[in-house]
C-alpha cells in the first residue's frame, strides 16, 4: 500500500480532500457537455468544421483530465493514476490523428481514453 493510500485508510481514489477540485470538475462537465453539442451538431449538419472543433475538445478534455488526475495523484503508483496517464496519452494520440489522419491513431486515442475512464472508475469505486 502506499504512502497516500496508507494517509487516506488504506482507499485508493479520489474521496474527501483529495476529490477534484470543483473549478475543475465545472471545467471538464462545462468541456463535455461542449464536446456533445458541437458532435452533435456536426453530425446532423455534416459541417467539417463542427467535426475539427469536437476532435480537439476531446483531446483537451482527456489531457485536462489526465492532467488533473496525475496532479492529484502526485506520482504514486495506482490504478488511478494510470488512468490519467492513459487520458493523457488519448488527448496527444487524438491530436496525432488531426494531424496526420492516420485513423490508427484514433483508434489508439479511442482506446486509451477507455482505458482511462475504466481505470478511474475502478479507483472511485474501489474506494467507497
Amino acid at each position: 500500500m502506499s504512502r497516500s493510500e496508507s494517509e487516506r485508510g488504506g482507499r485508493p481514489g479520489l474521496t474527501g480532500s483529495d476529490a477534484l477540485p470543483s473549478w475543475a470538475h465545472r471545467v471538464i462537465v462545462s468541456g463535455v457537455v461542449s464536446y456533445f453539442v458541437v458532435l452533435g451538431f456536426a453530425v446532423v449538419t455534416g459541417d467539417d468544421v463542427a467535426f475539427l472543433v469536437a476532435n480537439v475538445l476531446f483531446g483537451l478534455i482527456a489531457i485536462g483530465f489526465g492532467v488533473v488526475i496525475l496532479r492529484r495523484t502526485a506520482g504514486e503508483r495506482s490504478p488511478l493514476a494510470a488512468g490519467g496517464a492513459s487520458f493523457v496519452v488519448g488527448g496527444v494520440l487524438q491530436f496525432a490523428w488531426i494531424a496526420t489522419g492516420q485513423s490508427v491513431f484514433d483508434s489508439l486515442a479511442s482506446l486509451a481514453v477507455f482505458a482511462g475512464v475504466g481505470l478511474y472508475f475502478y479507483s472511485v469505486w474501489y474506494a467507497e
